[in-house]
Protein backbone atom coordinates (compact mmCIF):
# COMPACT_ATOMS: atom_id res chain seq x y z
CA UNK A 1 0.00 0.00 0.00
CA UNK A 2 1.28 3.46 -0.80
CA UNK A 3 0.36 6.92 0.35
CA UNK A 4 -1.83 7.67 -2.64
CA UNK A 5 -3.87 4.52 -2.15
CA UNK A 6 -4.83 5.36 1.44
CA UNK A 7 -8.29 6.29 2.63
CA UNK A 8 -10.00 9.58 1.79
CA UNK A 9 -9.35 12.52 4.10
CA UNK A 10 -11.72 14.18 6.47
CA UNK A 11 -12.78 17.79 6.19
CA UNK A 12 -9.88 18.83 8.43
CA UNK A 13 -7.64 19.91 5.57
CA UNK A 14 -10.44 22.06 4.16
CA UNK A 15 -10.76 23.89 7.46
CA UNK A 16 -7.00 24.46 7.39
CA UNK A 17 -7.26 26.23 4.04
CA UNK A 18 -6.26 23.41 1.70
CA UNK A 19 -8.34 22.07 -1.10
CA UNK A 20 -8.75 18.36 -1.67
CA UNK A 21 -6.69 18.79 -4.83
CA UNK A 22 -3.79 20.39 -2.91
CA UNK A 23 -3.89 17.60 -0.34
CA UNK A 24 -3.88 14.94 -3.03
CA UNK A 25 -1.01 16.65 -4.86
CA UNK A 26 1.11 16.77 -1.69
CA UNK A 27 0.41 13.10 -1.05
CA UNK A 28 1.16 12.15 -4.67
CA UNK A 29 4.48 14.01 -4.51
CA UNK A 30 5.45 12.19 -1.30
CA UNK A 31 4.41 8.91 -2.85
CA UNK A 32 6.60 9.64 -5.89
CA UNK A 33 9.61 10.48 -3.70
CA UNK A 34 9.31 7.25 -1.75
CA UNK A 35 8.81 5.04 -4.79
CA UNK A 36 11.81 6.59 -6.51
CA UNK A 37 14.04 6.05 -3.48
CA UNK A 38 14.51 9.71 -2.55
CA UNK A 39 14.13 8.83 1.11
CA UNK A 40 15.73 11.90 2.70
CA UNK A 41 13.67 14.26 0.58
CA UNK A 42 10.59 12.14 1.29
CA UNK A 43 11.17 12.53 5.04
CA UNK A 44 11.51 16.31 4.80
CA UNK A 45 8.45 16.64 2.57
CA UNK A 46 6.42 14.30 4.76
CA UNK A 47 7.08 16.38 7.85
CA UNK A 48 5.75 19.40 5.99
CA UNK A 49 2.71 17.36 4.99
CA UNK A 50 2.18 16.21 8.59
CA UNK A 51 2.29 19.82 9.74
CA UNK A 52 -0.37 20.79 7.23
CA UNK A 53 -2.58 17.73 7.69
CA UNK A 54 -1.90 16.83 11.31
CA UNK A 55 -5.40 15.43 12.02
CA UNK A 56 -5.89 13.71 8.70
CA UNK A 57 -6.63 9.97 8.65
CA UNK A 58 -3.55 9.48 6.48
CA UNK A 59 -1.16 10.45 9.31
CA UNK A 60 -0.44 6.82 10.40
CA UNK A 61 0.39 5.90 6.81
CA UNK A 62 2.77 8.86 6.58
CA UNK A 63 4.45 7.78 9.84
CA UNK A 64 4.82 4.27 8.39
CA UNK A 65 6.58 5.53 5.28
CA UNK A 66 8.75 7.89 7.32
CA UNK A 67 9.82 4.86 9.37
CA UNK A 68 10.44 2.86 6.18
CA UNK A 69 12.51 5.72 4.78
CA UNK A 70 14.66 5.90 7.90
CA UNK A 71 15.03 2.14 7.66
CA UNK A 72 16.22 2.42 4.05
CA UNK A 73 18.90 5.00 4.90
CA UNK A 74 20.11 3.09 7.96
CA UNK A 75 18.50 5.31 10.61
CA UNK A 76 17.28 2.32 12.58
CA UNK A 77 16.64 4.15 15.88
CA UNK A 78 14.50 6.77 14.16
CA UNK A 79 12.76 4.09 12.17
CA UNK A 80 11.78 2.27 15.36
CA UNK A 81 10.58 5.55 16.89
CA UNK A 82 8.09 6.11 14.07
CA UNK A 83 6.90 2.51 14.06
CA UNK A 84 6.26 2.93 17.78
CA UNK A 85 4.18 6.07 17.12
CA UNK A 86 1.88 3.88 15.04
CA UNK A 87 1.81 1.13 17.65
CA UNK A 88 0.90 3.62 20.38
CA UNK A 89 -2.03 5.14 18.50
CA UNK A 90 -3.55 2.52 16.22
CA UNK A 91 -5.92 -0.37 16.75
CA UNK A 92 -3.92 -3.61 17.28
CA UNK A 93 -6.18 -5.37 14.76
CA UNK A 94 -5.52 -2.84 12.00
CA UNK A 95 -3.36 -3.61 8.99
CA UNK A 96 -1.01 -0.70 9.67
CA UNK A 97 -0.48 -1.84 13.27
CA UNK A 98 0.50 -5.32 12.12
CA UNK A 99 2.77 -3.93 9.40
CA UNK A 100 4.49 -1.61 11.89
CA UNK A 101 4.96 -4.52 14.30
CA UNK A 102 6.62 -6.67 11.65
CA UNK A 103 8.82 -3.88 10.33
CA UNK A 104 9.89 -2.74 13.80
CA UNK A 105 11.03 -6.26 14.65
CA UNK A 106 12.72 -6.55 11.24
CA UNK A 107 14.65 -3.34 11.93
CA UNK A 108 15.84 -4.72 15.26
CA UNK A 109 17.01 -7.81 13.41
CA UNK A 110 18.74 -5.75 10.71
CA UNK A 111 20.55 -3.72 13.35
CA UNK A 112 21.97 -6.92 14.82
CA UNK A 113 19.90 -6.80 17.99
CA UNK A 114 19.16 -10.54 17.88
CA UNK A 115 18.83 -10.94 21.63
CA UNK A 116 16.13 -8.24 21.69
CA UNK A 117 14.28 -9.97 18.83
CA UNK A 118 14.40 -13.23 20.78
CA UNK A 119 13.20 -11.53 23.95
CA UNK A 120 10.29 -9.73 22.27
CA UNK A 121 9.14 -12.80 20.32
CA UNK A 122 9.46 -15.25 23.19
CA UNK A 123 5.81 -16.33 23.45
CA UNK A 124 4.62 -15.16 20.04
CA UNK A 125 2.57 -17.41 17.76
CA UNK A 126 2.50 -15.23 14.65
CA UNK A 127 4.23 -17.18 11.85
CA UNK A 128 6.00 -14.13 10.41
CA UNK A 129 7.48 -13.20 13.77
CA UNK A 130 8.32 -16.84 14.44
CA UNK A 131 10.29 -16.88 11.19
CA UNK A 132 12.20 -13.79 12.27
CA UNK A 133 12.79 -15.43 15.65
CA UNK A 134 14.17 -18.52 13.91
CA UNK A 135 16.59 -16.35 11.93
CA UNK A 136 17.68 -14.63 15.16
CA UNK A 137 18.40 -18.04 16.71
CA UNK A 138 20.39 -18.89 13.58
CA UNK A 139 22.43 -15.69 13.95
CA UNK A 140 23.06 -16.55 17.59
CA UNK A 141 24.29 -20.00 16.42
CA UNK A 142 21.54 -21.77 18.32
CA UNK A 143 20.86 -24.18 15.49
CA UNK A 144 18.50 -26.54 17.27
CA UNK A 145 16.19 -23.72 18.47
CA UNK A 146 16.33 -22.19 15.01
CA UNK A 147 15.24 -25.46 13.40
CA UNK A 148 12.44 -25.99 15.92
CA UNK A 149 11.19 -22.43 15.48
CA UNK A 150 11.20 -22.74 11.69
CA UNK A 151 9.17 -25.95 12.07
CA UNK A 152 6.67 -24.13 14.30
CA UNK A 153 6.42 -21.23 11.85
CA UNK A 154 5.94 -23.64 8.98
CA UNK A 155 3.09 -25.37 10.82
CA UNK A 156 1.45 -22.01 11.60
CA UNK A 157 1.66 -20.94 7.96
CA UNK A 158 0.34 -24.31 6.81
CA UNK A 159 0.73 -23.35 3.16
CA UNK A 160 2.75 -24.89 0.32
CA UNK A 161 4.34 -21.56 -0.64
CA UNK A 162 5.91 -21.18 2.81
CA UNK A 163 6.88 -24.86 2.88
CA UNK A 164 8.93 -24.29 -0.28
CA UNK A 165 10.62 -21.27 1.30
CA UNK A 166 11.34 -22.77 4.71
CA UNK A 167 12.25 -26.38 3.88
CA UNK A 168 15.66 -25.57 2.28
CA UNK A 169 16.64 -23.73 5.46
CA UNK A 170 16.76 -27.01 7.37
CA UNK A 171 19.69 -28.18 5.26
CA UNK A 172 21.45 -24.86 5.82
CA UNK A 173 20.96 -25.20 9.57
CA UNK A 174 22.31 -28.76 9.52
CA UNK A 175 25.33 -27.71 7.47
CA UNK A 176 26.04 -24.72 9.71
CA UNK A 177 25.85 -26.90 12.80
CA UNK A 178 28.48 -29.25 11.34
CA UNK A 179 31.05 -26.52 10.65
CA UNK A 180 33.83 -26.54 13.23
CA UNK A 181 35.00 -23.32 14.78
CA UNK A 182 38.73 -23.30 14.07
CA UNK A 183 41.20 -21.08 15.80
CA UNK A 184 43.28 -19.55 13.02
CA UNK A 185 46.30 -19.10 15.32
CA UNK A 186 46.23 -22.74 16.34
CA UNK A 187 46.11 -23.89 12.70
CA UNK A 188 49.02 -21.65 11.67
CA UNK A 189 51.27 -22.97 14.44
CA UNK A 190 50.85 -26.66 13.67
Amino acid sequence: STLSSSSAASDVYKRQGYTEYQRDEMIAFCDFLFKEGHYERFITTSFKLLYKLNNDPIVPVIYYYIARSYEEIGGFDLSIRYYEKILENEDPNSKIYKSATYRKMHVKYLSGNYKQVLLETESIQDPYLLTLRAYAFLREKNFEESRLTFILAQSKFNHSRYNKLITPLYRTIEDAGLVKNYNKYFICNT
